[in-house]
């Protein structure tokens, strides 16, 4: 691998460090007068508070804002930084397969046939309701595959305080957990709507975020589903992340021409792997 193309956003925990001059004097001169300046007192933690209303930009986040904050860890952050992934920049013709909002009846079941047949595996960003409701579509159904957490409710995370977006994801990993037999490591969020609350939740549960840079889409490809098969070849790249759907009937346009992709793309030399298996790379 040659580099990525990783985002990184930190949550940096530790204390404010304020300079300090204990004891000590400071001279200047003007006028050929000497000024002694009385030593400074360590600066402590702030303790005027400021409640944001929720607005545009604030909203989604129910944490009191501290003035001169910058260098305090956020309470509920469990890590000290988590990334959020793309693609990946490489040179060996790798491709990762995601899907998201299943498992849904005719649908999902569907695609894991797909999978099989091609010997092909993915990573399933999984709603938790569905996967509750939906538990027996999943039996070893994602023995080899990857699964992650795409909230419990599938509800945009900016309507959401931090401790509400926190729930949500708990609830989905929990859910994921039980069902599949191992705990999810990655999120996606729905609709691809990250909040400061998105983060916070995310690095408290110890998640990286994962995104996409190549998209199969279900739209606008009636009577031309050759098109739909040819703009994903066409723009996938070695370390590629294709984002897809299993959450509807309104998908099966994609689910249908799945194997396509993969048979063009396996002409080009592509191999499909799971996103831990792309990051290990």
């Amino acid at each position: 691998m040659t580099g990525s193309r990783r985002g990184f956003l930190r949550l940096v925990g530790g204390t404010l460090a304020g300079a300090a001059v204990v004891g000590a004097a400071a001279t200047s001169k003007a006028k050929d007068l000497t000024v002694e300046v009385p030593p400074e007192e360590p600066l402590g933690p702030p303790t005027v508070q400021i409640d944001f209303p929720a607005g545009e930009l604030t909203a989604g986040t129910d944490v009191p804002r501290l003035v001169g904050e910058g260098g305090r860890q956020h309470p509920n952050a469990k890590r000290h930084s988590l990334e959020v992934i793309w693609n990946m920049d490489m040179e060996k013709k790798l491709v990762a397969l995601t899907f998201d909002d299943g498992p849904v009846p005719g649908v999902s079941e569907m695609l894991y046939d797909i999978l099989d047949e091609a010997k092909v595996k993915a990573t399933f960003f999984m709603v938790g309701k569905r996967v509750r409701e939906f538990e027996g579509l999943l039996n070893k159904r994602m023995d080899r595959h990857e699964v992650g957490n795409h909230t419990y409710s599938h509800e945009s995370l900016f309507n959401k305080t931090d401790s509400d977006a926190l729930q949500d994801m708990n609830d989905a990993h929990k859910a994921i957990a039980e069902v599949i037999g191992r705990e999810p490591t990655l999120f996606r969020p729905p609709y691809s709507h990250v909040s400061g609350g998105t983060l916070v939740a995310a690095a408290a549960m110890g998640y990286d975020i994962v995104m996409w840079n190549n998209n199969i889409g279900y739209t606008g490809f009636e009577g031309d589903e050759a098109r739909l098969v040819r703009e994903v070849v066409q723009t996938t790249t070695p370390g590629s992340i294709v984002l897809c759907h299993d959450g509807g009937p309104e998908y099966l346009i994609s689910i249908r021409n799945v194997p396509n992709i993969i048979a063009e793309l396996k002409k080009q030399g592509y191999e499909f792997v799971t996103i831990p298996e792309l990051r290990s790379a």
